[in-house]
C-alpha cells in the first residue's frame, strides 16, 4: 500500500496497518518502530515477528473489509 502513493485509500490503509502493528502497547508486534513505520519495522525484524505481523495484518483487514461491506451496504440501503 506504501507504493501507491501518499494520498487516498491506500496510504490510509498503510497507516492503519502501522499504527496496529506499531504503537507502544502491550500486545503489539513491534513496539520501537518509529513513527508507525511497518515498513521499517518488517525490514529489521526477525522471520518470527514477520510471521505474527503477517497473520496481524491479515486478520485487520478482514475486519476492515467486513466494516467497509456493511458501511458501504448501509449507504447503498439508505439511497434506496
Amino acid at each position: 500500500y506504501k507504493s501507491k502513493g501518499k494520498d487516498g485509500g491506500y496510504a490510509e490503509l498503510y497507516a492503519l496497518i502501522g499504527r496496529w502493528l506499531c504503537t507502544e502497547a502491550d500486545g503489539k508486534v513491534f513496539t520501537n518502530a518509529q513513527g508507525g513505520d511497518a515498513l521499517g519495522a518488517i525490514t529489521q525484524a526477525s522471520m518470527q515477528e514477520y510471521m505474527r505481523a503477517q497473520g496481524e495484518a491479515q486478520a485487520l483487514l478482514e475486519w476492515v473489509k467486513k466494516f467497509a461491506m456493511a458501511l458501504l451496504k448501509h449507504e447503498q440501503d439508505t439511497r434506496d
